[in-house]
């Protein structure tokens, strides 16, 4: 009888794990959550009982551990969950003796801007500062470090994880609602994958993984666009079509503008109202600006005006922008542009996806109309409501 435990169960990917494994008679699931707040799903399962941990706690982690024989890791959290927790999820699963550790990696190890050779793993890892991909990228070499330290271990490396229940989707759909994402000209490469095919590549990893540490990236069956993702969402949103954006345009939007030092300005800031109010909280300060503003007030009336306006400038009315709130650090996402390849992971562990992109999308609209009871004859109100 094989025991795998699930950390970070109540995720999206978690819970696709948890309920894949359960399937199987051979399989006892430990499933470990963090919190109850996103364990709803699994709450209702009568074949199943959730244990509440702390991975940043060793004790809490060692008294799940015990008969475990294959750990999935899919936590996700602050800066010392992913790395003070995953520390210790490893060197607690190598005490265990665990048969296979599988970890969830992300495409982002490879930045927003992914060089053409990361269409396959050999490519070396560059978050290019990408904060997120940066520490993915910290785990990933924990992983490999533990498993070249004798605990057989497998890295599964997602994009964009879709199907129903997916938050990727659902925060699409209502950036296209509010008009905040266009769509990049052309067709761009939005590579994907069904949350339960990521659930059958990590059980084939935990079964048939060699445990060296192996990055596997996991696709879909095909390369999929932007113009075809969008193209499932804008019904739900409401919408006809995308903004049309240009690659130049997503680029100067987000251009930081160049700092200028101007001392004059400066010196206007340092003496404006907003900086001697602050100074002011000063016993001393106060007193000498009480006697600057006294002696300006004894001035004629044309002079003090043409003083305070010469140190505050005009009063600015901020202009109202009538255009969409476009998220253009999201709509960078077009740019990335690159199909990773699966193929690695169909060669090693024999992948086939179980649902194809338009299969998985389609399950995501029935999913959100039944959700949002658009699927009643209540549809019509409800949507003007949303």
């Amino acid at each position: 009888m094989k025991k795998v435990a699930v950390f970070g169960a109540s995720g999206f990917a978690g819970t696709a794990v948890v309920e894949r494994l359960l399937k199987k008679p051979d399989i006892d699931v430990v499933a470990i959550i963090h919190s109850d707040g996103n364990a709803w799903r699994l709450s209702r399962r009568k074949d199943l009982a959730l244990r509440q941990v702390d991975i940043t706690v060793r004790e809490q982690v060692r008294a799940v551990m015990e008969n475990v024989t294959h750990v999935v890791n899919c936590t996700r959290g602050s800066d010392t969950v992913m790395l003070k927790g995953l520390e210790i999820l490893l060197s607690e699963a190598k005490l265990a003796a665990v048969e296979q550790f599988v970890h969830i990696s992300s495409v982002l190890i490879y930045g927003d801007r992914p060089a053409t050779e990361s269409v396959h793993e050999t490519a070396a890892p560059d978050p290019q500062g990408n904060a997120y991909g940066v520490l993915k990228l910290k785990q990933d070499e924990m992983v490999q470090s533990a498993a070249g330290k004798g605990l057989p271990a497998t890295i599964i490396c997602p994009p964009n994880i879709i199907g129903p229940y997916s938050l990727f989707l659902g925060g699409l759909v209502e950036m296209i609602k509010s008009d905040k994402v266009g769509l990049l000209e052309g067709d761009h490469a939005c590579v994907t994958v069904d949350v339960d095919n990521l659930a059958k590549a990590i059980e084939l990893a935990l079964f048939g993984g060699d445990g060296s540490g192996s990055r596997y990236f996991v696709t879909d069956d095909h390369a999929a666009t932007w113009a075809e993702l969008t193209g499932y969402l804008c019904g739900l949103a409401g919408k006809q079509k995308l903004m049309p954006l240009t690659a130049q345009e997503i680029e100067s939007r987000l251009q930081t503008p160049p700092v200028s030092y101007n001392p004059l300005r400066s010196l206007k800031h340092l003496v404006s109202s907003d900086v001697r109010e602050a100074l002011r909280k000063d016993p001393l300060l106060c007193k000498g600006d009480m006697f600057l503003r006294g002696l300006i007030a004894k001035l004629p009336g044309n002079l003090e005006d043409r003083v305070r306006l010469g140190v505050e400038g005009p009063t600015r009315v901020a202009k109202v922008d009538h255009a969409p709130a476009i998220n253009w650090a999201f709509c960078a996402a077009q740019l990335r542009d690159v199909a990773h390849s699966c193929e690695r992971l169909q060669r090693d562990l024999g992948y086939t996806p179980d649902h194809s992109f338009a299969e998985s999308m389609s399950a995501y609209v029935r999913w959100y109309n039944r959700m949002h009871g658009y699927d009643t004859g209540f549809a019509d109100i409800l949507k003007r409501l949303a």
